[in-house]
């Protein structure tokens, strides 16, 4: 049972950033509806948002703002992947497990049905 209890925070890590992904890509739809807007209004100051979301969640300034939505759907799907690999390797584990536990059950068996037929035969 100890080895399912690594799995619930992954889990919720996933989750995680499942919701940061969420809220980021909310943030940046309500940004380029802000730049439509904007981009109708001749008035309208919207180069500093534009500059504003070329800026990553990490920090990292890219050179537009198409290539800092790529480069964050790139972190969540190289983020996944890992995921996936790790839980890959534990659900190999554990079929490894069952199969281990299955063959002892079976050995168990075969000894208790020689052990019947002795005491039959005594």
């Amino acid at each position: 049972m100890a080895q399912y209890q690594n799995i619930l925070p992954t889990v919720e890590h996933i989750k995680f950033l499942a919701q940061l992904h969420i809220n980021a890509e909310n943030t940046l739809s309500s940004r380029m509806d802000a730049q439509v807007t904007a981009s109708t209004d001749a008035d309208a100051d919207y180069a500093a948002e534009v500059v504003d979301g070329r800026i990553s969640a990490w920090g990292d300034f890219l050179g537009s703002l198409g290539g800092n939505i790529r480069e964050g759907q790139l972190r969540m799907d190289l983020a996944l992947h890992s995921e996936e690999v790790c839980r890959t390797a534990d659900d190999n584990s554990l079929q490894r497990q069952v199969d281990s536990l299955a063959e002892a059950v079976l050995e168990i068996l075969a000894i208790i049905s020689e052990n019947r037929e002795k005491g039959r035969n005594a």
